[in-house]
């Protein structure tokens, strides 16, 4: 089980978001790989704009989670993880449907004896 938070830095009146997500994870490993697929449960609070209005938007989306981490000196390596949401319901200010959000970066791995 993985837990991840976000803070959406936020500017103006609407302040800032938060996204957690919580996602079961099944996957593989191998010396220098391993990856992680699985369903999520986000929960939302962030500023957001549409086309003619901005408002806080606040709800409780389905999704899925995938990541793979890669190791290639060692422990660096790099890691990307992707999320997709189903965000429904009605808003005044965005309509609903798939949300998505791909993040990469660098991973450092430690090992216990």
């Amino acid at each position: 089980m993985d837990e991840l938070c976000s803070v959406l830095p936020g500017t103006g009146r609407l302040g800032v978001g938060v996204y957690n997500q919580t996602s079961v994870a099944f996957g593989y490993a191998w010396k220098d790989v391993d990856v992680r697929i699985g369903p999520s449960l986000s929960l939302y609070s962030m500023p957001a704009c549409g086309a003619k209005l901005c408002g806080r938007v606040v709800g409780l989306a389905p999704g899925g989670h995938a990541q793979a981490n890669v190791y290639f000196a060692g422990p660096v390596g790099v890691s990307v993880s992707a999320n997709v949401d189903w965000v429904g319901g009605r808003s005044l200010v965005l309509p609903g449907g798939f949300a998505a959000m791909i993040v990469a970066g660098p991973v450092f791995r430690w090992r216990s004896m």
